[in-house]
């Protein structure tokens, strides 16, 4: 009970509940009723306007009939609140003049509550009294009190919101200025189709070109003519972008490189972060987004990689230049080294045995010594070794570029096994190598 007094709310819960009359219009169909004088309400012949044809009140039926019916006729619209009738009111209830009647259900008061102003004021009925004299005027206190409720519920409630969505908007501008400063492309994208949700100032300048929030990126990358590309330079299907492959399988897609080929024909490398978030993420969903329906939604990250590339390229390009430039002093040192093994004696040296002076023509080879044997042989050795390498680095390069060919063609394992050991055999003396080959030779398809 609002706007009475504590002796009048024990008054009122003593009286038993109404229904008929002005209360059964409230009650019965929940229509509010508003009248300027009940008293001049009472009961009796009522003319109710069915229609173009009156219909009087029944006088053998009972004054609650005839109102119950009046409120069924108010409730339903065929006559006006002056037609209603009122019973009076319980025995001890206020006298009631102006009357104001709204249905407010129990589960409207459990689950809603409502704010008002209240303004009171004290009543004051002025009284005129006349005499030879002059004219007075009485003010008789306590006559009572006025209080107006105004409910401000919608009021508070519209401010709220524009408090709250005031802060929404304040930590989107924050948010919108923090990834604007960033140097990476990063932006936000939801569905299954990657509408742009949000993105920074570098995303347009990944792309060439603004991205439209709301737009699909398929729609996207055609309308633009833009392209993207693999590392070797095919075409990536719109199904493996790293965008769309996280938002279809909601796994987070880390390092994936992809190239950006846009309309003017000029081409970025990038590096794709894309990463999965979750959906209920509060201003993420719009308002009649059911919650078991969400769309998934991912952050995409591109790092410009342009450096790194040519980077790359450059040492792409020492790898294919230093095998090459290291094979010819590898072939002299190498030969070089095997020719030291045995040193023939040089032709005219004199032959100290010889008493004449005449020079000789020794044939006969001149044997080295332990400690120049075993610099000859690290000599080649390590030759051996260099040509390894710089063989390796050559299939390294052909295969990082795709172009590794082998030529097979019928081999004799066996003798290939054999020239190798002969080879190592060369190199050193401290090991004894021998191959156990039941079948003398073993031909096969080969790259040798």
């Amino acid at each position: 009970m609002v706007g009475v007094t504590k002796e009048q709310e024990r008054l009122f819960r003593r009286m038993p509940p109404g229904g008929e009359g002005l209360l059964a219009p409230i009650f019965r169909y929940s229509v509010p009723v508003r009248v300027a004088d009940a008293l001049a309400m009472t009961h009796g012949s009522a003319r109710l306007a069915h229609g173009d044809v009156p219909l009087i009140a029944d006088e053998t039926r009972s004054p609650r009939e005839n109102a119950r019916e009046a409120a069924s006729y108010y409730a339903q619209g065929l006559t006006s609140r002056e037609d209603l009738r009122t019973l009076g009111v319980p025995r001890g209830h206020p006298v009631v003049r102006s009357f104001l009647g709204e249905h407010w259900g129990l589960a409207d008061a459990q689950h809603e509550s409502r704010d008002y102003l209240v303004s009171a004021a004290p009543l004051r009925l002025l009284e005129s009294s006349s005499g030879p004299l002059a004219r007075r005027e009485q003010l008789q206190e306590n006559a009572g009190v006025v209080v107006v409720w105004h409910d401000v519920t919608e009021a508070r409630r519209l401010i709220m919101e524009q408090r709250a969505h005031a802060e929404t908007e304040a930590q989107r501008a924050l948010l919108q200025t923090v990834i604007d400063e960033l140097p990476g492309s990063i932006y936000l994208v939801r569905g299954h189709d990657a509408r742009l949700v949000l993105a920074n100032h570098a995303t347009g300048e990944v792309w060439g070109t603004q991205w439209v929030v709301g737009q699909p990126m398929s729609e996207f990358l055609a309308k633009n003519s833009i392209r993207i590309l693999r590392n070797d330079g095919r075409p990536l299907p719109l199904n493996e972008l790293a965008t769309i492959r996280t938002l279809q399988t909601g796994v987070s897609v880390r390092h994936f490189q992809e190239t950006i080929r846009h309309a003017d024909g000029t081409t970025l490398p990038v590096l794709a972060n894309a990463v999965s978030i979750d959906p209920h993420v509060p201003g993420l969903a719009s308002p009649d987004e059911q919650t078991h329906d969400m769309e998934p939604a991912a952050i995409m990250v591109h790092q410009d990689v342009t450096a790194l590339k040519e980077a790359e390229r450059i040492k792409d390009d020492f790898i294919g230049i230093a095998p090459h430039e290291l094979r010819n002093p590898l072939a002299a040192l190498k030969g070089f080294a095997q020719m030291l093994r045995r040193v023939p004696q040089p032709v005219g040296a004199r032959d100290e045995s010889n008493t004449t002076g005449a020079t000789a023509a020794l044939d006969a080879p001149v044997e080295l010594n332990e400690w120049q044997r075993e610099a000859v042989e690290t000599i080649d050795q390590a030759s051996n070794r260099l040509v390894e390498l710089t063989d390796d680095l050559l299939d390294v390069m052909r295969l990082q570029a795709g172009r590794l060919e082998l030529h097979v063609e019928p081999t004799d394992l066996v003798a290939l096994l054999r020239r190798v050991v002969g080879r190592l055999h060369v190199i050193t003396t401290n090991y004894t190598i021998t191959i156990d080959a039941t079948p003398k030779h073993i031909v096969a398809n080969v790259d040798r």
